[in-house]
């Protein structure tokens, strides 16, 4: 799912710093254990993913917080966006996930 999207003027060779922190939302039954990409998207290309697992045994709802900078080099001169994708490769006994907290910010370096 995507969570989050920005965009930028860039120009060619530009440095584009990008953060993002975002909380993963997750209601659980016991013993349960999850995988989750972080997937960075430029103009609908991938440039980055971040694996994250956890596990534990109690049922309840889970909030783990996320955070990433990744540095991009500007392809082209144009306006780029910018946008965050959450997928779940694995799950075991998660009832419903979601995203809260969705922030991504991008600093361009001329």
């Amino acid at each position: 799912m995507a969570v989050a999207s920005t965009t930028a003027s860039v120009i060619t060779d530009n440095n584009v710093k990008v953060d993002y922190g975002i909380d993963l939302q997750n209601v659980t039954t016991a013993d349960y254990s999850y995988t989750a990409e972080l997937r960075l998207y430029r103009d609908g290309t991938l440039i980055d993913t971040r694996t994250s697992s956890f596990s534990g045994s109690v049922a309840a709802t889970q909030n783990t917080a996320i955070a990433n900078t990744y540095v991009d080099t500007a392809p082209a001169t144009t306006t780029s966006t910018y946008q965050l994708r959450v997928i779940y490769t694995a799950a075991t006994n998660i009832t419903s996930a979601s995203v809260i907290n969705r922030n991504l910010n991008l600093i361009v370096f001329q």
